[in-house]
């Protein structure tokens, strides 16, 4: 289970984004970068689509190969919480005619370059998304249910070491947005 925050910080406040990667990284342990790559794949009215419900699943392309993905997620408050399927694959373009033989279609391209940092249980990225710009995004692996309070907490407790306010919490997906063309 993958309990997840996100905020969104805009491109014209670039001294404010660096600022804020300067402040995570005096705090935290710095851990990767990371590079993804993901084609998101859905069947259905792009109209309508409803991101908790509808089966939306993608192909990530990064450093340890291609992997499919699919979330079964959820809200609490701003705050996502996805129980995550992923399996490696071998043939990512033979994957993709399955999926187009099966009526599916590519609903959008994402590209996140992160630089990721460790603070207690939580992966703290800065992620630059192109065509989107600069987000700080926090995540705990919850191994089960019992533990998504505690995670929460973590999450909460992150977000107020960087002055980061409820209100400036970005709740809509990435997907929303590169829809969007925010």
């Amino acid at each position: 289970m993958m309990i997840r925050k996100t905020k969104t910080r805009s491109t014209d406040e670039s001294c404010a984004a660096a600022e804020t990667e300067k402040k995570v990284s005096s705090m935290m342990e710095f851990y990767k970068e990371d590079e993804k790559q993901d084609v998101y794949y859905f069947n259905g009215d792009r109209n309508n689509i409803d991101y908790r419900k509808d089966p939306i699943f993608r192909i990530r392309k990064n450093k340890k190969g291609y992997h499919v993905t699919f979330k079964k997620r959820e809200l609490s408050g701003k705050t996502e919480i996805n129980t995550e399927t992923e399996f490696e694959i071998i043939n990512p373009e033979k994957m993709q005619d399955l999926f187009f033989y099966m009526g599916y279609e590519i609903l959008v391209d994402k590209h996140k370059i992160s630089k990721v940092y460790k603070y207690k249980n939580a992966n703290v990225e800065i992620n630059t998304v192109k065509r989107l710009g600069d987000f700080i995004e926090v995540e705990v692996v919850a191994e089960n249910e019992n533990q998504t309070d505690d995670a929460i907490k973590v999450i909460n407790e992150i977000f107020e070491m960087l002055d980061i306010n409820e209100d400036k919490i970005e709740d809509r997906l990435y997907i929303d947005l590169l829809l969007e063309g925010k």
